[in-house]
């Protein structure tokens, strides 16, 4: 091998070991864990985060009905979840990521809107609001194998949803959240 070669040899070896150092060096932890409500604390809303077998994820506290939580926390470097029933033996509701004393809080009043105007299989919608305190959002989607829409409505301050068999209504399969025609 002549020089040139050699030195284009040693240079391809210098950029492959700067490779592989980077690579590893930038690998994240397999556990870590952190919590902005300083762990387990049903009374604020917090978020846990880090990363699990080496995969980041990033929960949140949030109202899993009127008066159940589902608080996050770290367990050393471990994130866990727990169920928190609000009001067990007090006068407390889950609002927003945080269970909170009935008597001096003003919850928000049922509320909903929808972005496609109601009851329309032909335009995808999200319905939003605000029920006993608790904010929601859901968007209208296929199901079925993409026979069904779930489409999402309001009727007063409330929330439905009906599923429609696209190809009844416009002789087309469901697709993104609208029936569509053939």
């Amino acid at each position: 091998m002549d020089e040139r070669g050699r030195i284009g040899l040693i240079t391809l070896l210098v950029l492959i070991s700067l490779f592989a150092v980077f690579v590893l060096a930038a690998k994240p932890p397999r556990f870590s864990c952190s919590d902005t409500d300083g762990g387990w604390n049903a009374f604020v809303k917090g978020t846990a985060s880090g990363y699990s077998y080496g995969v980041y994820y990033n929960n949140t506290d949030y109202c899993n009905g009127d008066t159940t939580l589902l608080e996050y926390y770290c367990d050393n470097t471990r994130v866990r979840s727990e169920n928190y029933i609000c009001g067990l033996n007090e006068s407390r509701v889950c609002f927003d990521g945080a269970c909170v004393t009935t008597t001096t809080t003003t919850l928000p009043p049922n509320s909903c809107s929808d972005s496609d105007g109601g009851q329309d299989v032909l335009v995808l919608g999200t319905v939003s609001g605000y029920y006993n305190g608790n904010p929601y959002s859901n968007t209208d989607y296929c199901r079925a194998n993409d026979t069904y829409l779930k489409e999402f409505y309001c009727s007063s301050v409330y929330q439905y949803s009906h599923a429609y068999y696209c190809e009844n209504i416009t002789g087309g399969p469901c697709v993104n959240g609208i029936c569509t025609t053939t």
